[in-house]
């Protein structure tokens, strides 16, 4: 019986991922407005929940290990993934657009797929390799935190290049 929960739950899982995907697909031709100075919000907010998780559960050794690692590999996923975020400049207005490609869509599913594969393994592992599984929630929020971040200050970094670009009367 476990066994048929288990598949229902995955089909549950990959109709919505196909659905989420079919919705960016749709979306993913259009522009839309980056406001740089907005991009900091959501990383300082997920920053927060973090400091409030590991202060009522502060990691031991292991645990700030497999967060560094989580942190430094989702930084390293969110920079490329923020690079596949086409951004755009209306030398007119000089307002900032951006415009996602279906690279970073791909590479987004490919995450969610390898988080799920990570997530059965880590689930049948962890006590062999003597993980506590607060140790590894603790890496996955480091490398949601990851991505946020460094996608955030990749965009931002271009975004303000583009910006002194067009200010100055030309494009970088």
């Amino acid at each position: 019986m476990h066994g048929n929960n288990s598949l229902v739950s995955y089909a549950i899982m990959g109709v919505a991922i196909i659905l989420i995907v079919a919705l960016r697909l749709r979306r993913m031709g259009r522009d839309r407005p980056l406001k740089l100075e907005r991009l900091w919000v959501l990383p300082v907010v997920f920053l927060a929940i973090m400091a409030i998780s590991f202060s009522e559960a502060p990691p031991d050794e292991t645990g700030w290990m497999l967060t560094a690692i989580g942190l430094v590999i989702g930084g390293l996923v969110g920079w490329f993934r923020g690079r596949a975020i086409a951004i755009t400049i209306d030398p007119r207005t000089q307002n900032l657009n951006q415009r996602a490609s279906p690279a970073a869509l791909i590479f987004l599913v490919v995450l969610i797929a390898l988080r799920f594969g990570l997530r059965t393994l880590l689930a049948t592992e962890a006590p062999t390799w003597h993980v506590n599984a607060t140790a590894i929630v603790d890496a996955f929020l480091a490398f949601a935190l990851g991505i946020i971040a460094l996608q955030r200050l990749e965009m931002y970094l271009r975004g303000q290049k583009l910006l002194i670009g067009a200010r100055a009367g030309g494009q970088p």
